[in-house]
């Protein structure tokens, strides 16, 4: 299970877990690690989250209205909750899109009934456009169904939910760009520890562009930093009993790669730094 800041997409918090752990086993402990980890000062009721169907459950629902905190999340291709999402009365928008909603309990032994928010889609006349619709489908359309508590409109409930598309590209860096596709032990303590690293090393590596690099770098890849400052033919030299790094001449980051090291060496650690665990 993976959490990310929305706003520089930090990594916030993660738990490594079996392969044959149920999609939403230890979710709620994660949900109240993650809002540990939040300052005091900030109300949970301003407190959002976009969650993938792998959440999606009574507990988690049930956590999330008792903290006060806003939610929008997919929800499971159940039966009756296809047959409810089109059955809906929709409202048409641009380009075929429409939108709906209605209320549903999410589990059978809950008494509440919840806002589902039904987005649905003219299926793409490409066949391998089509293909790659993940939702469900009938003859005509692609169905997105969202369960929330949030108070926006439909349209609205779906473009804050979209935003979470950007987890996936994260996810692929982490896989591919940091060794976290692989892992390294057949200890699982070992492990646990390996792949807390990996995630502290990506927030190093959003630090160093936060803090260290020009803004252009800030949407870049791990494997763009390292090509551009990192993989470079240089030598190690000693003059006058100091070592230096003697860089190419004709280095195209060079401006770039000198002033991040200015900027690394007048860092300064605050006093009131911490590490959340």
């Amino acid at each position: 299970m993976l959490c990310f800041e929305e706003g520089f997409q930090e990594f916030w918090h993660g738990s490594l877990r079996p392969g044959n752990a149920g999609a939403s086993t230890g979710a709620v402990p994660f949900l109240k690690v993650c809002l540990a980890k939040a300052p005091s000062t900030i109300a949970r009721s301003r407190m959002r989250f976009r969650m993938d169907s792998g959440f999606y459950g009574s507990r988690v629902i049930r956590f999330l209205d008792a903290s006060g905190c806003g939610y929008v999340m997919v929800a499971r291709e159940y039966r009756n909750i296809k047959a409810r999402a089109r059955a809906c009365r929709f409202q048409a928008l641009g380009n075929g899109w429409q939108v709906a909603e209605f209320r549903e309990k999410v589990h059978h032994k809950m008494k509440r009934l919840h806002r589902f928010v039904v987005v649905r889609r003219p299926i793409p006349q490409d066949p391998e456009d089509s293909a790659q619709l993940t939702l469900f489908k009938d003859r005509k359309y692609a169905y997105h169904v969202l369960v929330t508590n949030l108070t926006l409109s439909p349209w609205r409930v779906y473009r804050f939910y979209s935003v979470r598309a950007t987890i996936e590209k994260n996810i692929r860096e982490f896989v591919y760009d940091y060794p976290l596709g692989k892992i390294p032990t057949d200890t699982w303590t070992a492990n646990v520890a390996f792949f807390q690293l990996v995630l502290f090393a990506a927030d190093i590596v959003h630090w160093f562009k936060r803090l260290c690099l020009p803004p252009q770098y800030l949407t870049t890849t791990l494997d763009s930093i390292r090509t551009d400052f990192l993989v470079l033919p240089a030598r190690l030299v000693r003059e006058s009993k100091r070592n230096l790094v003697k860089l190419p001449h004709d280095y195209h980051y060079q401006r770039e790669f000198l002033d991040a090291s200015r900027k690394v060496d007048r860092l300064r650690l605050p006093r009131t730094f911490r590490i959340c665990k």
